[in-house]
């Protein structure tokens, strides 16, 4: 399931449509139904997301990502990036946000010219 978004940069205009995919242990789900709360230790836990954003400024509309692979990133830089991630998906998302998973972690981290992958480990909220 992808999305597509515009996304407005002050005086520059728009900028080119980005894609994002999301997994949920393994199998296709709207990006709407995740909420983002870091947990070094997730509980329940349990659960495996993998996020795809692509386009030729994907890594832009991430917050200035460095092409490479980061593992297991640390707290404040993996914050950082949900709270990117969500604000992403809050202006993507054509339905209300469901929140049925917590992203709690960013295990791996892939940047190159046109994509930026995460994954990691995640919750049902409520422990469903």
């Amino acid at each position: 399931m992808g999305f597509s978004v515009r996304k407005m940069n002050g005086s520059v205009g728009a900028r080119p449509n980005v894609e994002i995919e999301l997994w949920l242990d393994d199998k296709p789900a709207s990006a709407s139904s995740v909420q983002f709360l870091y947990q070094s230790e997730p509980q329940p836990g349990g659960h495996r997301y993998r996020f795809v954003i692509t386009g030729t400024r994907a890594a832009r509309e991430l917050g200035q990502l460095s092409a490479g692979r980061q593992e297991l990133l640390e707290r404040r830089q993996a914050e950082r990036l949900m709270a990117e991630l969500d604000w992403l998906i809050s202006r993507v998302a054509d339905v209300p946000r469901r929140g049925q998973y917590f992203i709690n972690t960013i295990d791996e981290l892939l940047v190159d010219d046109r994509e930026v992958v995460l994954s990691g480990r995640c919750s049902r909220i409520n422990g469903r």
